[in-house]
């Protein structure tokens, strides 16, 4: 089987362009904001590639064989992206690439990126940790050593979430929702705000200023959508 990027415009059906790569599938995927940039990567059979491409050309405009990915996200202009796996990679400055590591013995399941590209959110199996863009050390982290599988920031980069599995109950698995300032990373663990969502698994988030939407697993299967209003509209 062989893994195969298409690019396409929304409003026509044949594909701009594509790119294969033979033997392999992808298991990461992001698309700048400004639409201008795609990053894709494989990490399958110890198997590992990650390849950046202009929306306009099927040539990437860097690769790298070295890296496994887990997830991706890119800055609005596309000049920055995260890699999380293993480890948890910054790439920067189209025009003269650089490469970035922080390697903590931690697997990075799920990461974001403000659209500026000055704070990345990761998503742990230690926890969730915000960086700036220097990725020497996080600004902030979750105090509870907590697996966590799911990070957002919002759209407009003031707020980030993320969602940690705990078991507040004996013998129930619970999940915890983290809400941040961005403004403020480096605040206190506890005041952060907390909202706790008995008996139920992994959350996906959706974030924005004002109102977190979490899909979550109950009984085995995606049970339904729940919001939270986080502060008067």
């Amino acid at each position: 089987m062989n893994a195969t990027l298409y690019v396409f415009e929304k409003t026509i059906s044949t594909p701009l362009w594509n790119y294969t790569y033979e033997d392999e599938w992808f298991t990461s995927l992001a698309i700048s904001g400004d639409g201008n940039y795609i990053a894709a990567g494989y990490n399958l059979y110890n198997n590992k590639k990650i390849a950046y491409f202009s929306y306009y050309n099927s040539t990437p405009l860097w690769e790298n064989s070295d890296i496994e990915s887990l997830s991706i996200a890119i800055s609005y202009d596309g000049k920055s992206f995260v890699i999380g796996g293993k480890n948890l990679y910054l790439f920067q400055n189209i025009s003269s690439p650089r490469l970035q590591a922080y390697t903590s013995g931690y697997t990075y399941r799920d990461v974001s990126i403000t659209p500026n590209g000055n704070y990345i959110a990761a998503a742990s199996s230690k926890g969730i940790f915000i960086f700036d863009e220097f990725l020497s050390q996080p600004v902030w982290g979750s105090s509870e050593d907590a697996d966590a599988f799911s990070v957002e920031i919002s759209n407009d980069g003031k707020y980030a979430c993320g969602s940690y599995n705990t078991y507040l109950v004996p013998a129930e698995e619970n999940s915890v929702i983290i809400y941040i300032s961005l403004d403020h990373p480096n605040l206190d663990f506890d005041l952060a705000l907390k909202i706790i969502l008995l008996s139920i698994g992994t959350c996906g988030i959706i974030v924005d200023s004002v109102l977190i939407t979490v899909g979550y697993l109950k009984k085995k299967k995606i049970d339904r959508l729940c919001e939270k209003q986080i502060f008067g509209s």
